[in-house]
């Protein structure tokens, strides 16, 4: 075991640990391995599905949690036990779809193991060939099982869902996760507050946490725990808030530069101490 004291290395995923294929980057599962070889735990913490997971090059055993949904739902890796799941109010989901349907704008609602779409769309398409999943398309909302969807997403322009959701008293929160996508879940949510619960259930403390990402959706992960990374190819306003930006991005496998400094203590240069 390093001497360092143990530690829970919190990592998303796109756009961070996984390169433009959607598969970790370079060096990543050695890194990841090595962390749990000395003691460490690994979670994986994603505005990814369970839909989603399939695609990556490993499986639900290779860490000890993932919380996917942003923060909604917290799965043990090694049986795939789900320890919590927050699944929307019926009511809100089914007001946000037809606010979408009547203004032609895509949605993508997330319902365990089953995904369901409002439209077509070129780049939906291309990502659930991906990932090998075919989307249920629904023309009316009755085709939706609207009493246990776990997250929706809206592609495209989103600023009209963002802007309704903010000002006609939606009890829902959006947040930007990508370019052109929005996450949509219940007001509390979020990556930090999904982690708070795994720290409770296995009895470790926020300082205990060595959170890394790249986008708005973990901003609170990275601001919370005990050290907040930032990849280089993070968004500034990530990066201004990070404890550590890495030299490389998570093509060149930063998330493994991250583990192997601050976790296993291997000096190497390539995580910068963030000197604001």
């Amino acid at each position: 075991m390093n001497e360092m004291r143990r530690k829970l290395i919190a990592m998303d995923l796109d756009g961070t640990a996984v390169d433009s294929e959607g598969r970790l980057a370079p060096g990543v599962k050695e890194a990841i391995v090595n962390a749990r070889a000395e003691g460490h735990m690994v979670a994986f913490v994603t505005g990814r599905a369970d839909t989603d997971m399939a695609a990556l090059d490993c499986g639900y055993e290779f860490v000890d949690y993932l919380i996917l949904n942003n923060g909604a739902k917290l799965v043990r890796g090694h049986d795939r036990t789900v320890l919590e799941n927050e699944v929307l109010n019926r009511d809100e989901v089914e007001r946000l779809i037809r606010f979408c349907q009547e203004r032609d704008i895509q949605v993508y609602v997330i319902c365990g193991r089953e995904c369901y779409a409002s439209k077509r769309g070129e780049r939906l398409e291309r990502y659930m060939n991906s990932i090998g999943c075919c989307p249920h398309y629904f023309e009316d909302i009755s085709q939706v099982p609207t009493d246990r969807v776990e997250g929706m997403t809206i592609l495209g322009e989103a600023a009209p869902v963002c802007s309704a959701i903010r000002e006609q008293g939606f009890n829902l929160r959006a947040v930007i996760s990508e370019p052109f996508c929005v996450d949509v879940m219940n007001p509390q949510v979020n990556k930090w507050n999904g982690l708070k619960e795994l720290l409770r259930r296995i009895g470790m403390e926020r300082e205990d946490v060595v959170a890394v990402g790249d986008y708005d959706n973990d901003l609170e992960m990275i601001l919370q725990s005990g050290i907040g990374v930032a990849v280089g190819n993070a968004r500034e306003c990530v990066k201004a808030r990070a404890d550590y930006v890495t030299v490389r991005d998570n093509e060149a496998g930063a998330v493994a530069d991250m583990i192997n400094e601050l976790v296993l203590g291997r000096t190497s240069g390539l995580c910068l101490k963030n000197a604001v």
